[in-house]
């Protein structure tokens, strides 16, 4: 708070604690059918700005051939730098 700004009378409520559940399949179809993809830096950030994220999941398929396995290994890496966990 700066010095010249005057003191509430009561106080603001904390942030609200929330969950993040993200269906990565579901998002990504309707994403590319409606012509844009998410980025999930962006709305993980968005998210954190209005709530305080308690803990965030990314439920995603687990493809068994390549190349879409390595590029599935590549964003649960990328998921899991994030603080997001894998499912």
């Amino acid at each position: 708070m700066k010095p010249d700004e005057p003191k509430l009378a009561f106080e603001l409520p904390p942030k609200p604690k929330v969950g993040l559940y993200v269906d990565d399949s579901n998002l990504y179809k309707r994403g590319k059918a409606a012509g844009w993809m998410t980025d999930y830096k962006k709305l993980y950030k968005w998210v954190a700005q209005l709530n305080t994220v308690i803990h965030a999941r990314i439920y995603m398929g687990r493809p068994k051939y390549e190349p879409a396995k390595s590029i599935n290994e590549a964003l649960a890496k990328y998921f899991t730098k994030m603080w997001i966990m894998v499912k």
